[in-house]
């Protein structure tokens, strides 16, 4: 095994002018020979290593990736990642690393065997050319957390060789960026140690979590009635649950939410009738979503349970198009619209950049008309859809208050 080491090496994946250059984060990845596993398939070799996942892109090198988030500053974006040093060791043996497979999409054939990609198994060098990939940026609770994908093994398919990188020390280099986040004004002492400790367990660099996480302090009730306001109101009495549905159900749901917050959780009940009277929005689901949003910056609320099937609060059907390669087409559709309650849940942004009638698009891109625009660009992120939640949405699908009052019955024996 030959081990190889670089000194210094730097690599801007993205050329910025130099004043523009502000490096704050630095970071090291270790990785060992010893913590590989090799098996085989249909002659091809598989290869895998502790702690990473696997590559996604069909017709790509079937290679370990290790997905890094790292808290960065709220107005900035990173625009590169210098690396400072690297080793590497070349592994013994020859390898016939099998292509990526795509996966498989419900309701559709099995694509069968998906071919090796020929732009990449053709050339003589290593794939992929950067180990680091920028995965982009989104927002919990007003923490910015940057997205990393590391390439710890590197592979030729013409010579069959694998090269380990066993260290490398990296910095990002940030541009500025003016960003606005949602973020809670307030949250209680439990509420902050929850979200803060949600999002340590993420990031490569926990300690910088706090810094971030910036709320104004919480009005705690003092041991009066709960009477919070009819909308949300930082000067109200906070209320960390919200149940959404409709006129003829919320007498119904009205007996979860004084349940709970006689358990300690303040709730309330609001229909999509009054949101629908008191909120701006394109649609009924935009509508619900502000108010949501409003219940998170100004009561504090944490959790949403969506009280009823889609015809009571309605879904957001979103254009998906993960498991989709240009190269399937057309074996496979572009993509497929699927329902999201996570559109409830990703506060910031509004899941329609390009203000189309198709929300939710990543690189495929579907116009009015119905035609579509490929970008082959696997990481764009075309409706600027933030992965993030803010805040923990829940659904009960019922139809009618009989179906509501059995599953009551049933929760109520549970819990």
């Amino acid at each position: 095994m030959k081990t190889l080491t670089y000194l210094t090496l730097a690599i801007f994946l993205w050329i910025l002018p130099i004043e523009k250059m502000n490096a704050q984060f630095t970071g090291q990845l270790t990785f060992s020979s010893s913590e590989i596993s090799f098996s085989k398939s249909e002659g091809w070799d598989i290869i895998s290593l502790k702690g990473c996942q696997m590559e996604t892109q069909a017709g790509m090198p079937y290679l370990p990736v290790k997905l890094l988030n790292i808290v960065i500053p709220v107005n900035v974006k990173v625009t590169g990642i210098e690396i400072l040093s690297i080793k590497q060791q070349e592994l013994s043996g020859s390898f016939n690393l099998m292509p990526t497979q795509p996966g498989k999409v419900p309701g559709l054939p099995n694509p069968g065997f998906f071919p090796a990609d020929a732009a990449v198994y053709s050339v003589n060098t290593y794939y992929p050319a950067n180990s680091f990939v920028n995965n982009g940026a989104q927002f919990m609770a007003g923490v910015h957390i940057a997205g990393l994908q590391f390439y710890p093994l590197q592979y030729n398919p013409v010579t069959k060789k694998l090269i380990l990188i066993a260290q490398v020390n990296y910095r990002l280099i940030y541009a500025d960026e003016t960003n606005t986040p949602v973020q809670p004004k307030r949250l209680t002492v439990a509420q902050q140690d929850m979200i803060s400790s949600e999002i340590r367990n993420m990031v490569v660099n926990p300690v910088e979590v706090n810094a971030k996480l910036q709320t104004l302090n919480a009005v705690i009730p003092d041991g009066d009635a709960f009477t919070p306001s009819d909308a949300p109101d930082y000067a109200s009495q906070p209320v960390n649950y919200v149940i959404i549905t409709n006129n003829a159900l919320a007498p119904g749901f009205e007996e979860i939410a004084t349940w709970k917050t006689k358990k300690g959780t303040p709730a309330v009940v609001r229909t999509v009738e009054w949101i629908e009277t008191h909120y701006a929005g394109t649609d009924l689901q935009e509508k619900i979503r502000n108010f949501i949003t409003d219940a998170y910056q100004n009561w504090g609320t944490l959790y949403i349970l969506l009280g009823g099937d889609s015809e009571v609060v309605p879904l957001r059907y979103v254009w998906h198009s993960h498991f989709n390669h240009w190269q399937l087409v057309p074996a496979f559709p572009k993509g497929v619209y699927i329902p999201a309650d996570m559109y409830y849940a990703c506060l910031d942004n509004n899941w329609n950049a390009d203000g189309d009638a198709t929300y939710g698009e990543a690189n495929w891109d579907r116009q009015n008309d119905g035609s579509f625009f490929d970008t082959h660009d696997y990481n764009k992120n075309i409706d600027h859809v933030d992965r993030r939640h803010e805040v923990y949405v829940g659904r009960i699908p019922v139809e009618n208050i009989e179906e509501l009052n059995r599953w009551k019955a049933k929760y109520f024996e549970y819990v």
